[in-house]
């Protein structure tokens, strides 16, 4: 049987992760006979300082991560574009373009974090336009 070393975002605060891994992994193993070893399950601070020590010559075949931390660790990840091209002809242009880098698809998105900004109109009379800088 094949198998798949994995190190995923898991412990505390994120266990509802581990509860989908509970699910999804053994699912997963059944209809593709590979066996899904985890390796670790980490928090991301913890995730993010065992990435800073890959030189993606391990044998580790998926990393959970955000796209947020894509560009720094893109050295880790294969191109997926050959396997995932038709997939991503239907995501919206800025999700596409947060799961590339250098034109090669490194993610495959599980889903879509939107962030949002919430405001009291009693203390401010707009919010800032998008793209507008508060640094100055």
């Amino acid at each position: 049987m094949k198998k798949i070393n994995a190190i995923l975002i898991g412990g505390a605060g994120f266990e509802p992760y581990e509860t989908l891994y509970r699910i999804a992994i053994p699912a997963f193993e059944r209809e593709y006979r590979v066996k899904v070893d985890i390796l670790g399950l980490y928090p991301h601070p913890e995730l993010n300082r065992i990435k800073d020590t890959l030189n993606g010559k391990e044998d580790i075949d998926v990393i959970s991560s955000h796209t947020n931390f894509l560009r720094s660790y893109s050295h880790l990840y294969e191109d997926l574009s050959s396997y995932l091209g038709d997939l991503y002809q239907d995501l919206l242009d800025p999700l596409k373009k947060s799961c590339t880098v250098d034109g090669k698809i490194l993610l495959m998105p599980r889903f879509i974090d939107v962030r949002s900004l919430h405001y009291r109109k009693d203390l401010v009379q707009a919010p800032p336009k998008p793209g507008t800088s508060l640094l100055k």
